[in-house]
């Protein structure tokens, strides 16, 4: 059994608890910033990261 505390929002994410950057609030993704879980669970992170860029093209880089 793993000492790991689970999101209580059934979220999943192999992030949740490190210092990386959390893709949709932009805070890191630590158990003080996210003590209940992340924002986005891994199995959607391509599809969201996809629908983000589409409705944002404010993101696009410049040219």
């Amino acid at each position: 059994m793993s000492d790991r505390p689970s999101a209580v929002n059934g979220k999943r994410s192999t992030d949740w608890g490190t210092r990386r950057q959390c893709p949709v609030c932009g805070q890191c993704l630590c158990f003080g910033c996210h003590p209940t879980g992340p924002c986005l669970d891994d199995t959607h992170d391509q599809g969201a990261s996809r629908a983000d860029q589409a409705a944002e093209p404010s993101r696009a880089p410049l040219r």
